[in-house]
């Protein structure tokens, strides 16, 4: 643990459409290392037969919004994982940057929604929780839409593809920054990261060349 991280709390908004590999990224980062609030988890534990229940869901963003508060409160570091479909998001993440916490963006997306509802029958298949399909669909662009928004309110941000067998870093940015930015990006990122950003990658590129 670094001194800053010592000093600084922090939060990780790990976000992107269903399927796209949130849980998975979460799991090998942070799961028992930081507390992580998911209201998939939070709607399981309520009900584990739920299926994507409305009321579940609701009820478990409830308290996964009280859980958020808590640990905020107390100025704990504490990751966040999201479909970014909301508004309260962002909201969170101006909150705990007013209140002194780094805040950090790992988004992640897959080609096209066909491959987002695909990816979530096959967790449902060994036993994983289900998304209604009007959900994941209404989600997907959605997702991407407040990608854009997001990146401006965040610290540090990293875009990652998660349609092959390995994810790929498409976009880096700390501190209103680029760090780096993929010569290929696919069309799901071209639609939702800033023109200006993709811009500036390209000049950058040509400057080394």
């Amino acid at each position: 643990m670094t001194a800053e991280h010592a000093q600084r709390p922090q939060l990780w908004i790990v976000a992107g459409p269903n399927g796209a590999g949130k849980t998975t990224l979460t799991g090998k980062h942070f799961a028992g290392r930081v507390p992580v609030v998911n209201p998939d988890d939070i709607a399981n534990r309520i009900n584990p037969n739920h299926q994507g229940s409305r009321a579940t869901m609701l009820r478990a963003g409830r308290i996964a919004i009280a859980e958020q508060q808590a640990l905020l409160a107390k100025g704990k570091s504490f990751v966040v994982e999201t479909t970014l479909t909301g508004k309260r998001e962002l909201k969170l993440m101006q909150h705990a940057s007013a209140l002194g916490y780094k805040v950090n963006l790992l988004f992640v997306g897959v080609h096209d929604v066909q491959l987002s509802a695909s990816r979530v029958a096959q967790r449902v298949a060994v036993g994983g929780h289900a998304v209604p399909a009007e959900d994941i669909f209404r989600r997907f662009s959605v997702s991407l839409a407040h990608l854009g928004e997001a990146l401006p309110l965040v610290d540090r941000a990293l875009v990652l593809d998660n349609s092959g067998l390995k994810r790929q870093l498409l976009l880096s940015v700390e501190n209103g920054q680029l760090k780096y930015g993929s010569r290929n990006l696919p069309e799901w990122a071209k639609s939702a990261i800033p023109a200006s950003l993709q811009k500036e990658a390209s000049q950058r590129r040509a400057m080394r060349i």
